[in-house]
């Protein structure tokens, strides 16, 4: 996403950013098939440090579908932290994340509910992992089914990305 952000910059705001002041903005993009209609907007903070662009999603945040229907609505409460629902078709299902520094390193915990039948009241499986976006790393990970009646299975060990 972050490469896509980038082909937003203008040239106005690449020359705020080299002189080392942050940019804020509305980040807006459009599907390439459909370029009228939205495909993910909200509040973006982006600065330049050691050559690099750092964007940073803050806020509100909204993801639509080709046909303009919503189908991701994130809130951001702090860097690495907020809410996430995601609808699309008969998939539903909520994220939640936190972060912790550990050893000088950022660690974000990450849950995700999953929904049976888009029903936010039917649990069909929970995973839970903890990540360093610093890294783009997994570090573990583990999930837990629930069948149809909603009777909870083992807790299933994750293995972390290479």
């Amino acid at each position: 996403m972050h490469a896509d952000y980038q082909s937003h910059l203008t040239a106005a705001e690449k020359a705020q950013l080299e002189v080392g002041q942050p940019v804020d903005k509305m980040h807006v993009s459009y599907w390439r098939s459909n370029p009228s209609q939205i495909y993910w907007q909200g509040p973006l903070t982006v600065t330049k440090e050691q050559g690099k662009f750092i964007f940073v999603e803050h806020g509100e945040w909204k993801q639509y579908n080709k046909a303009g229907q919503l189908i991701s609505h994130t809130q951001h409460t702090a860097p690495f932290e907020g809410y996430n629902r995601t609808h699309v078709g008969s998939v539903l299902f909520d994220q939640y994340a936190d972060s912790s520094l550990v050893a000088g390193a950022v660690v974000v915990h990450l849950t995700r509910i999953e929904f049976r039948n888009a029903t936010p009241t039917d649990t069909s499986k929970i995973t839970y992992w903890d990540y360093l976006p610093q890294q783009n790393k997994t570090l573990s990970s583990s999930s837990i089914q629930f069948d149809a009646q909603g009777k909870k299975g083992p807790r299933i060990p994750g293995k972390p990305r290479p």
